[in-house]
């Protein structure tokens, strides 16, 4: 474990500047045991990894989406893993956070959507998205999915 693996610790006001989180939100988080908190001196320091986790659910949140892990979307589409970690590899499926043990969290709503693209259009040897597309707009000019 190098010194880059370590958590980040940031003072409370420079979280909620830095995430743009309402302070309540962060206290709550804090009397929650969501974020781990050490106290320096005086002064109260955050994990900022977990902050930003709580930014990306509460995002996620508003817009009635949840947050998976990679294996939890193959779980739940009934694909293999492979074909979902490869979604993320190219860049079609984006980590939103990241969560226990390294995980990397993605929207369910996009992980669907791409399912539904799986399920029309994969053949073996095709791609499912051709390359330079952009996803969203793909996704969105194929109704169903």
């Amino acid at each position: 474990m190098g010194l880059s693996d370590l958590p980040e610790f940031i003072p409370l006001d420079e979280a909620v500047e830095r995430h743009q989180l309402d302070p309540q939100v962060l206290h709550q988080a804090i009397a929650d045991d969501t974020v781990r908190i050490v106290k320096v001196g005086e002064d109260l320091l955050v994990n900022d990894g977990d902050v930003h986790m709580i930014v990306a659910e509460t995002k996620a949140q508003d817009r009635g989406d949840e947050l998976v892990s990679l294996s939890e979307a193959a779980r739940r589409l009934g694909f293999s893993s492979i074909i979902v970690t490869r979604w993320f590899k190219y860049g079609w499926l984006p980590a939103l956070a990241t969560g226990p043990r390294r995980s990397k969290l993605v929207s369910w709503t996009q992980a669907k959507a791409l399912g539904e693209l799986h399920h029309q259009f994969a053949h073996r040897g095709n791609r499912l998205i051709p390359e330079n597309e952009n996803v969203s707009r793909f996704i969105q000019s194929h109704p169903g999915a």
